[in-house]
Formats: structure tokens, C-alpha cells, sequence
């Protein structure tokens, strides 16, 4: 009977170590190819995203809050909204503001999510 208890006592051991190591901190990166985006003109940006300083799987949805407060689904390059998209370490996409956001502030929230974990990253951007 004790080797058994040893065993079980070895296994919890082992899942307690698995889950410290795989709930590490959460942290997103936002990378743009250019400091400022022009309207009408594809803008790339890259989210690179790390738990416990490996590169993470998870979901992505971004969404852009315009000046009056409304929330807007963002869209990919093909035109597809970027929601609940799987991902794996690095999302890298590009986003078209129409001529009419020239000028006005943007904001861009990126919500992701790894397991049950979850971070927001928050950009503002004006389109020139």
C-alpha cells in the first residue's frame, strides 16, 4: 500500500509543476511597421504574444473605439473580423482606415485570451 501512496503523491507533484510553469505572466506586444498609419493605405502590425516568456496559443479579438465611444469590429486583410481568432505566438495582419478617420484619434484594443488568462492591449493611433 505505501508505494502506492508515494506514486499519487509523485503525480500531484508533477501537475502542481506543470501548472506553475504554464501560468506565467501574460504579456502582449503591439509592433506597427510604421509610427503613424495613413489613410486609404494598408497598415501592417505584428502582436506577438508570451506566457512565461514562450510564445503563447490562444484567441484574439480587436475591436476600435472610434471619438464618439462606438465600438467596431476591426477587420482583417480580407475583410474578415478579427474575433475569437486562434493564434499561435504571433498574430500579424494589416488594417485600413478610410479616409474619413483622418485626422481623429483611434483607439485599437487587442483582447487576448491564453487558457484562462486574458490581457487587453491598448493602442492609439491618428490616421494622417
Amino acid at each position: 500500500m505505501r508505494p502506492l501512496v508515494v506514486i499519487v503523491a509523485f503525480a500531484a507533484t508533477l501537475s502542481l509543476a506543470g501548472t506553475a510553469v504554464a501560468a506565467g505572466p501574460l504579456k502582449a506586444v503591439f509592433k506597427p511597421a510604421t509610427p503613424a498609419p495613413k489613410v486609404t493605405v494598408k497598415w501592417p502590425y505584428t502582436l506577438t504574444v508570451t506566457s512565461g516568456g514562450k510564445p503563447a496559443r490562444g484567441l484574439l479579438t480587436a475591436t476600435l473605439v472610434d471619438p464618439l465611444g462606438l465600438s467596431h469590429q476591426v477587420l482583417d486583410d480580407a475583410l474578415k473580423p478579427i474575433k475569437k481568432r486562434a493564434f499561435n505566438g504571433v498574430f500579424s495582419d494589416k488594417i485600413l482606415f478610410p479616409a474619413e478617420a483622418k485626422g481623429f484619434t483611434l483607439t485599437i484594443k487587442f483582447a487576448v485570451t491564453v487558457g484562462s488568462a486574458k490581457t487587453v492591449t491598448v493602442v492609439r493611433v491618428t490616421p494622417k
